[in-house]
């Protein structure tokens, strides 16, 4: 039967647990950082002595020993985004589960903000970073890489220290200018997000080559660059539907800026898809409850917020294991807001 508690009043030590146990500090180490790595018998008698002394591990002192503070950072340009949102449930979901807390950034879509980040984080003990920000050719992550894990998410333009994980936008906007010209649409617009973002400038360049692709032709008029949110759309669709002649198609470069769009067109009287037909482009969670329901792709933000930190964890385990280069295919989600060409 184990001693009584000493009631001294003192918070119990490392060194506490050992003499309890019986076994050496050493020991009660591997037991708190590497537990298979100790007998079984000996592994429950500290784990006893632990319970009975009602020892908890001092974290700093933990940190110092295993070089981890068990910390990750992910940032963001628009926190609000209902996709982003959702690439943070992953990426949270996946690292609380091994222990990790998780810092969020949200740059606002600023450039600098985003720079001021990656310094910050230069000065921070943190075990890895997720980042999803708005440019990656202006950010240099070598520096950052050399000192903590670095996982970056659909910037496929980002450099060679990092790990990349994107989606297939240029494969994904050929399926929905194929999808438009099925249906009869040989005119079709773009709905682009800002030029300021590699989102906006990538996407915007997958839908000239998809188009070119396709045989049909593009004019600087057939595409507007607007804000990547619900004003953005409708500020975007009303610059389109104020001229004379319009498009009988639009691709929006994500589903928030469609959902602005489709609300906009809806107030100047407008019917989808009867008039023109509209896609989204990112699959927000609510999109299939929108006015009508929109076609989209099936982009799978939960599982790139998961799948991104699974390759943090994985950097955070293996420093020097290959780098993790992922691509994801983006099939055509088919609702109600695309139907056949009304000239035709």
């Amino acid at each position: 039967m184990p001693p009584k508690k000493k009631g001294n009043g003192q918070k119990p030590t490392i060194r506490t647990v050992s003499e309890h146990a019986g076994v050496s500090v050493a020991t009660v180490s591997r037991v708190l950082n590497a537990p298979l790595s100790v007998k079984e018998e000996r592994r429950n008698r500290v784990l006893e002595s632990m319970k009975f002394l009602n020892y908890s591990p001092d974290p700093v002192a933990r940190a110092l020993c295993t070089h981890r503070v068990r910390v990750a950072a992910i940032a963001v340009p628009n926190i609000v985004n209902p996709c982003l949102a959702e690439v943070i449930r992953g990426v949270i979901e996946t690292l609380e589960h091994k222990g990790f807390d998780v810092l969020i950034f949200d740059s606002n879509q600023s450039i600098e903000r985003e720079r001021m980040f990656i310094e910050v984080l230069h000065n921070k003990i943190i075990d890895g970073v997720i980042i999803a920000a708005i440019s990656t050719k202006e950010l240099n992550y070598s520096e950052l890489a050399a000192k903590t894990s670095v996982v970056v998410i659909d910037h496929p333009e980002a450099g060679h220290e990092v790990d990349l994980l994107y989606a297939d936008d240029r494969g994904g906007m050929q399926r929905l200018v194929d999808h438009l010209i099925s249906l009869g649409h040989r005119k079709i617009g773009f709905l682009s997000g800002t030029f300021n973002s590699m989102g906006g400038v990538r996407r915007t360049e997958s839908f000239k080559l998809a188009m070119q692709s396709a045989g049909l032709e593009t004019s600087p008029e057939d595409i507007v660059e607007c804000e990547w949110n619900l004003y953005g759309g409708a500020k975007g669709i009303t610059a389109f539907l104020s001229r004379k002649t319009f498009p009988t198609a639009f691709i929006s470069a994500s589903d928030l800026i469609a959902i602005g769009a489709l609300g906009a067109a809806y107030s100047m009287g407008f019917r989808i898809p009867r008039d023109f037909s509209i896609t989204g482009f990112d699959h927000a969670p609510w999109s299939e409850f929108s006015i009508p329901p929109l076609t989209t792709l099936e982009y799978p933000n939960y599982r790139i917020g998961k799948e991104a930190a699974e390759c943090l964890l994985r950097r955070v385990d293996s420093p020097q294991a290959p780098r993790i280069v992922k691509k994801l295919d983006l099939p055509v989600m088919i609702r109600k807001s695309t139907g056949p060409c009304s000239l035709g």
